[in-house]
């Protein structure tokens, strides 16, 4: 159990809890925890992460500037950033005097003064997907600095996604350790929420964004690595299943909300079809699916008790994918493995930007297409998923094999100019 305590104000109420003034209140969640601490609202001792700040450059103003926070006098120039918490930022931003000081150019000043092996902790939790996007960004991190000690911080389900890249020195879960013993901490929890931004830039530009509003991307890659438990795993289970050594197709009909989540009369129609084109499939998911599919010949349901690492193996080994809007398609980006990812509320030109072998389908039959998840007014949520239909799943998979699966360049994408 996690501890919060409101700094300052009268009180706030998130969902059923209410916090009031310097009252410790107890969160059994670690997961509702975190995202309390990403608000800035509430804090922990020691504070989740840590900014760099200065003071405005402001011709008219010559001195320094002196604040108080939290019961200490900081003393903020324009060419000395101070470490503050991000509580502590909450507090003095509204005066509109300071700034955050860009990581990118707190650690290239680092290196300027010698310090090439600076450490450096990026913290992400709130999503498989968003973790698994962000191996992009850490990766060009270590392009940028070779010499960097570079540790990612994140719940401990997320751990085994990270935990055996090469870039990535240190691997630990959120809270484990302090922030302040590293050099610079980055708390991305928060920036793929961002509205409107998000519905704008792919989300590895997104987390770019966190570190420098022209952060210099030298190699766009997701990057995951197969672990030799579950590559043992999967062949033995391949031998045993699908004993023809059909090549294997992958199918997610779940996502994270309904209106994500496959039509599953469109899925067992596009089954059906592959298991007649001579494919072998796996369709995986949550418990709450094994009504609605059945295993088959050639075909086979793996649903709750699949882990994380063997959906990775099981799209790693796979010569396609068919998901909605989910994890799926960032895992089969790291492997090159095809993928046809099905979008309804959210644009696929803020997803799949940098995947040359993910071949997109959205719902462009509905003119709210895509509202990006705000409160539906149909009459049922799921009306919007339910116009990809199997007939035309079956036709984009047709078509992408037809074509032997090749690489694109997906169009740039022109966002609604909202503010």
């Amino acid at each position: 159990m996690r501890t919060l305590t409101l700094r300052g104000g009268l009180s706030y109420t998130v969902g059923n809890l209410c916090f009031r003034k310097d009252e410790p209140k107890p969160v059994q969640d670690d997961s509702l925890f975190y995202r309390l601490i990403h608000t800035g609202t509430f804090e922990e001792d020691p504070p989740l992460c840590y900014y760099y700040i200065r003071r405005k450059k402001n011709p008219a103003i010559r001195h320094n500037k002196t604040v108080r926070v939290d019961g200490r006098w900081l003393m903020i120039s324009d060419d000395n950033p101070v470490r503050i918490s991000r509580y502590q930022w909450s507090k003095i931003s509204p005066s509109g005097q300071f700034e955050i000081v860009p990581p990118c150019e707190v650690m290239d000043k680092l290196v300027e003064e010698g310090k090439e092996d600076f450490s450096l902790l990026v913290i992400r939790d709130m999503g498989a997907g968003d973790v698994i996007i962000t191996t992009d960004l850490v990766y060009n991190l270590r392009l940028r600095y070779p010499k960097a000690k570079i540790a990612y911080a994140t719940s401990e389900r997320y751990v085994c996604l990270i935990e055996n890249l090469d870039f990535i020195d240190e691997v630990i879960t959120i809270g484990s350790k302090n922030p302040a013993d590293y050099d610079v901490s980055v708390n991305l929890c928060g920036w793929s929420e961002q509205y409107p931004i998000c519905a704008k830039i792919h989300r590895s530009d997104l987390f770019g964004m966190a570190f420098s509003d022209n952060f210099d991307w030298k190699d766009h890659r997701i990057c995951l690595k197969l672990h030799e438990e579950e590559q043992v795993w999967f062949e033995e289970f391949n031998k045993t299943h699908n004993p023809d050594c059909r090549p294997v197709v992958a199918v997610q009909p779940y996502g994270s909300s309904g209106h994500r989540s496959l039509d599953p009369i469109a899925v067992n129609r596009t089954v059906d079809w592959l298991i007649s084109e001579g494919y072998f499939v796996i369709v995986y998911g949550e418990k709450q699916w094994p009504n609605l599919f059945h295993s088959r010949p050639n075909m086979v349901c793996l649903w709750s008790a699949v882990t994380i690492r063997q959906v990775i193996t099981i799209i790693a080994n796979s010569k396609l994918l068919i998901c909605p809007d989910s994890s799926g398609y960032h895992i089969a980006a790291a492997f090159d493995t095809p993928s046809i990812a099905v979008f309804t509320t959210i644009h696929e030109g803020v997803r799949v930007t940098y995947y040359p072998r993910c071949y997109p389908i959205r719902t462009n039959e509905l003119n709210c297409s895509p509202c990006w998840d705000r409160p539906c007014g149909l009459p049922e949520a799921s009306d919007c998923i339910r116009k990809i239909t199997g007939a035309r799943i079956i036709e984009k998979v047709s078509e992408v094999i037809s074509q032997g699966f090749p690489y694109i360049e997906h169009p740039s994408y022109n966002p609604p100019d909202w503010d």
